[in-house]
């Protein structure tokens, strides 16, 4: 009896140690389309004995996906030879392409979270993680001809699913970082520029920080983020959370002009101005030729009419750069504002001299009045220099009047 009972405890040992797969999974492995087996993995993965048992349905579904994506692409492949040739092309189901690649990267990534998964003994031993990192790889790129298919037909939501996918994926191990490395940036700046359309701001917000890693799309991604973080401003508690917003993009942001700028005129609208004067006095500290930094310090001496500071400081950026515009016209209203002080006629004509030149230099620089309207304030100027009769006075009357 005890040999029999033995015999049948090695029996029972050896059927276990060499058990075939469940009926759960057979039945996966039976379906013929990607359709029929993913209603399959969805009907019984609970019913599936483990979860090597679990990778492999979901590996079976990436071997459908990657075979679809594949065959569809070599029909592209051999429709251009044909049309080099004058040969018949073939019909290819371009939608069903992309989406078997989106439908490869989305079951690689759950064949990886079972395969490496430690068995009965602790032990993680990964069965497809290998072969799938070769192919995904190549199959996941498709996710970018597909976005840019969805943003020429502006589907947003296409834009979003696929080249969503393909970001959220840039951590795994389905990725060849220097392939992508040239186009990353923009298709993250893109798929924030979508993202926020379909109202999805936290993933426009995610998309653009991976823009930001990117120095030709930082800027533009950098202000799609602020432009994100104010929208819906109601009331004072939405623009003090703003400014929480705002108070750590600088800080993670440090010497952003934009943000620099962006954050002090919200401090001034809010009447902040101790933060505002905190916020120059550290630009300065660690910038001190900053030209937003002088231009804003300018701009409050003259509020405060303050006008001899306030030309200094307008002074002073053009001192680091002459070509600003802006900043002429902003130093002539504040020599213009000081002469309205001075009763001494002499003294007031000269300080119009000194605002016409630098009007003039605006003129040259903005001919078609495009970042200042320079015409009117240079019409006075030469009205009260050389009378209304002077020519360039008459000059300046007819195109103000234009």
């Amino acid at each position: 009896m005890k040999k029999v009972m033995i015999a049948a405890l090695l029996l029972l040992g050896a059927s276990s140690a060499f058990a075939g797969d469940s009926d759960a999974l057979k039945a996966v492995k039976k379906a013929k389309t990607y359709a029929e087996a993913e209603a399959l993995v969805k009907q019984n993965l609970n019913s599936l004995a483990n979860a090597k048992e679990k990778a492999a349905a979901y590996n079976y579904l990436v071997d459908l996906a990657v075979d679809y994506y594949n065959a569809q692409n070599n029909t592209m492949a051999a429709n251009d030879l044909a049309m080099k040739t004058g040969q018949k092309t073939s019909v290819v189901d371009t939608l069903g392409m992309y989406d078997a690649s989106y439908n490869a990267v989305v079951n690689a990534i759950e064949c990886a979270k079972y395969d490496n998964m430690p068995d009965e003994k602790g032990k993680v031993k990964p069965k497809f993680q290998a072969a799938n990192v070769q192919r995904i790889t190549q199959v996941r790129l498709g996710l970018v001809n597909a976005g840019q298919t969805a943003a020429q037909k502006n589907d947003g939501k296409g834009v979003v699913k696929y080249w969503g996918m393909f970001l959220d994926t840039e951590n795994t191990p389905f990725v060849n970082k220097d392939m992508e490395k040239e186009f990353l940036g923009q298709v993250a700046l893109y798929a924030a520029y979508y993202a926020s359309q379909e109202k999805k701001n936290d993933l426009a917000e995610k998309y653009c920080d991976i823009a930001m890693q990117d120095t030709a799309q930082a800027k533009d991604a950098l202000n799609l983020k602020i432009q994100l973080a104010s929208q819906d401003l109601k009331n004072h508690a939405d623009s003090l959370n703003f400014v929480s917003k705002l108070e750590t993009m600088y800080q993670q942001n440090a010497g952003s002009d934009m943000i620099f700028e962006q954050l002090a005129n919200l401090y001034r609208g809010l009447n902040m101005n101790d933060k505002v004067e905190a916020l120059l006095k550290n630009k300065f500290a660690v910038d001190p030729n900053n030209i937003s930094a002088w231009f804003l310090q300018g701009r409050m001496q003259e509020e405060k009419r303050d006008y001899d500071k306030a030309i200094e400081s307008f002074n002073k950026c053009l001192q680091i750069n002459d070509k600003l515009v802006v900043v002429y016209g902003s130093l002539a209203s504040a020599i213009i504002n000081k002469a309205s002080l001075v009763d001494n006629p002499a003294q007031q004509k000269e300080l119009y001299k000194e605002a016409i030149s630098a009007l003039e230099k605006a003129r040259q620089m903005d001919p078609n009045q495009e970042q200042i309207s320079w015409a009117y304030v240079l019409y006075q100027c030469y009205y009260n220099v050389y009378g209304p009769n002077d020519p360039k006075t008459k000059e300046l009357e007819a195109i103000t009047k234009k």
